[in-house]
């Protein structure tokens, strides 16, 4: 004979194609993303970073995938294939966030009107090389959390943020 297996799902299997999605955490009322497009995700996430005050004071450093914290969601960041490899995160030794999405790190790292958010995970120059990396909108955050004895003025090129971003 055969074996048969049946498990009981959330939702309806007949929304197989909407397993591309999840619901964003802060949104109220929900508001559904479409994790095949990384850059659409980041922008949601990110507008909540920089506009959402409340929920950022009350939590500090967040994941820019997923709004939970650095301790849940680590990332590693690494250098692409060739002498001209661009960064790139290391699916390997990064774990964690749930948020399983994929995105063009370059594209996403430069702010243009049709792309306005470049929150990108960033090695921050004064943490170990192998510390997990920190995304852009939070990295002022970090330092006033981790690197108090340093200005923040000799690193804001590192958060700096376009004004596309704030529109």
């Amino acid at each position: 004979g055969s074996s048969c297996f049946i498990c009981e799902l959330d939702h309806n299997v007949g929304d197989v194609g909407h397993l591309n999605t999840c619901e964003c955490p802060c949104c109220s009322p929900t508001v559904i993303l479409d994790l095949t497009q990384g850059q659409c995700v980041l922008e949601h996430i990110g507008a909540h970073i920089l506009f959402d005050s409340v929920m950022v004071k009350s939590k500090g450093v967040l994941c820019g995938l997923c709004l939970h914290l650095p301790s849940q969601c680590q990332y590693i960041l690494g250098k692409g294939k060739g002498a001209k490899g661009n960064t790139r995160i290391d699916q390997k030794s990064s774990h964690g966030c749930l948020m399983n999405m994929k995105f063009s790190y370059h594209v996403a790292a430069e702010s243009t009107n049709a792309s306005p958010c470049s929150n990108v995970l960033m090695q921050c120059p004064v943490c170990p090389k192998d510390d997990p990396a920190v995304w852009k909108y939070s990295m002022k955050q970090h330092f006033e959390d981790k690197h108090k004895s340093l200005k923040l003025s000799e690193n804001s090129h590192l958060w700096h943020i376009t004004p596309f971003e704030l529109c």
